[in-house]
């Protein structure tokens, strides 16, 4: 009795297992597909760069004399007008400097005047025989000298003069203080070279963007092109501009060649500030209201035992005809390599798209592809309509999405799709 209870319990848990081991199978064989729709809207061509935005205008406020800073009229974000005070220097120096240019000034108009007076008289002896033609001459040149130097004396009065105003440092252009690099009791000394008090930023209203393009994007960048941008700053908010010009300098940093792309900015609310990184879509080409379709559809490639049979044999068919046809365009070629050039094959790249059948099984679509913004290419196939449902990948079933493709033959996971016209 208890010998038949223990068979009955094996043979239960043998069935139960088989069951069970069906059903797993079952269920492993059941593929399931990521599926996506052919949308229909704009595709845009674009060529990708980064650069810095800055003001069109911008100048670097300095002193010509040295000094102690003793006052500042300007500050950072401050909006100035031009000769507007910004700084002023200590004058002590610098009018005592004016004061002795005066004095010599004067010192050498009474001495032109002395000489003059020395000449006229010796004028008046030389007629009488007083006094000898050489004394003439020289109270003459006294006089030229005298000039002279009153002249020269002239010039230190208005070189002194001169310094004297530069201790008042004024705005040059209408604009905003973007850097200030002095305090007040600061010694800045102008010996050798200006230093520079302030940065000056012309009209913030209007900007510019200095962007790299790399050269093999360069030749798609042309002046008066439309172009998008963002910035960190404003992750939700695209900005536009326009290229104003494309510099023929290159710069060679790393071993990679880039050309300056330089971007006309509006900024009339005054978002964009100087200095920030742009990331730059140069708008190389449009299509309006077309279909289009996800490029992950474009590069699934799926194993031939997955492919609807029917369509699988026209699929072979058609490629042998495929193979046939190119046969003889080369057969014909060598027959007219002697008497000009061969004709060339017109059209477009293409695609393959894939949708279920009732089955489970795929069904390919051939397609003829276009523009591509880098997630999605603009088709032309007939039967394709927005909303079109196609194969983006395989989420599961017995076998994974291979490279096997029966409409190119390549056993080779499939890149991303080629640009090209119809």
């Amino acid at each position: 009795m208890r010998a038949s209870l223990w068979v009955g319990l094996a043979a239960a848990l043998g069935i139960g297992g088989g069951v069970w081991w069906w059903q797993s199978r079952a269920a492993d064989d059941v593929v399931t597909w990521r599926l996506d729709a052919v949308s229909r809207g704009d595709v845009t061509s674009t060529v990708s760069a980064t650069g810095t935005l800055e003001a069109v205008r911008t100048v670097e406020v300095g002193t010509q004399v040295s000094g102690l800073i003793v006052e500042l009229g300007a500050d950072f974000n401050d909006t100035v007008k031009a000769g507007q005070v910004m700084a002023r220097l200590d004058r002590r120096l610098l009018d005592a400097a004016v004061s002795a240019a005066k004095a010599e000034v004067d010192l050498r108009e009474a001495n032109a005047a002395q000489a003059k007076h020395t000449l006229k008289r010796a004028e008046t002896l030389f007629a009488q025989g007083a006094v000898s033609e050489e004394e003439l001459e020289t109270a003459s040149v006294a006089v030229a000298v005298a000039d002279a130097q009153r002249r020269s004396a002239a010039v230190e009065l208005d070189r002194a003069r001169a310094n004297l105003s530069f201790a008042t440092i004024s705005a040059p252009i209408d604009g905003t203080v973007i850097r200030r690099d002095v305090e007040v009791g600061q010694t800045v000394n102008a010996g050798t070279t200006a230093p520079i008090l302030f940065l000056l930023a012309g009209d913030l209203t209007q900007m510019r963007i200095l962007a790299a393009v790399d050269e093999s994007d360069i030749g798609k960048v042309k002046q008066g092109q439309a172009v998008r941008f963002t910035v960190q700053a404003y992750d939700d908010r695209k900005f536009e501009g326009v290229v104003e010009q494309v510099r023929l300098e290159s710069t060679l940093a790393e071993n990679v060649v880039t050309y300056t792309a330089v971007v006309s900015v509006p900024n009339p609310d005054g978002a964009l500030l100087p200095g920030m990184t742009a990331t730059v879509d140069f708008i190389v080409e449009t299509v309006t209201d077309t279909l289009c379709a996800p490029n992950a559809a474009l590069r699934f490639r799926p194993d031939e035992a997955l492919i609807d049979p029917v369509a699988l044999a026209e699929i072979t068919a058609r490629r042998e005809a495929a193979k046939a046809e190119a046969g003889k365009a080369e057969a014909g070629k060598a027959e007219g390599a002697g008497g000009g050039r061969g004709r060339r094959g017109g059209g477009g790249s293409g695609g393959t798209l894939y949708t279920v059948n009732a089955a489970g099984l795929l069904v390919p679509t051939r397609v003829k592809t276009g523009l591509s913004d880098g997630s999605c290419t603009v088709i032309e196939a007939e039967g394709v309509a927005e909303g079109f449902e196609v194969v983006t990948g395989q989420l599961s079933g017995p076998t994974t999405a291979t490279a096997a493709n029966p409409l190119s033959g390549s056993t080779t996971s499939g890149g991303p799709p080629r640009m090209g016209g119809f």
